[in-house]
């Protein structure tokens, strides 16, 4: 699954769904393309998610659990480029594969 696939998606994914390299993919690309579009709360959210996913990526297969799955923090990811008005499907780079 592409992080194209992921940004698509409407809800999270079911725990250990998602690979750390595709977390690292989705993180990284969430960062370049989205975040300096969002501002206020929406960026604000952003900013805290995209640290727990951080988190989630570098303990990623270790013993140390969050409260919450990076899945879910995709998902929530997702919900704020949503509420932005951010279409991920027609507004990511193009060709950056």
């Amino acid at each position: 699954m592409s992080w194209k696939d992921i940004l698509k998606s409407k809800g999270w994914y079911a725990q250990g769904t998602l690979s750390k390299a595709q977390l690292q993919n989705y993180y990284s690309r969430f960062r370049m393309e989205f975040l300096r579009r969002l501002s206020g709360n929406e960026e604000q959210e952003a900013l805290g998610y995209l640290d727990l996913l951080e988190r989630a990526i570098k303990d990623f297969g270790t013993d140390k659990v969050s409260f919450m799955t990076p899945e879910y923090v995709v998902g929530q990811l997702n919900e704020i480029l949503e509420k932005a008005g951010i279409n991920p499907e027609k507004e990511s780079l193009r060709g950056k594969e």
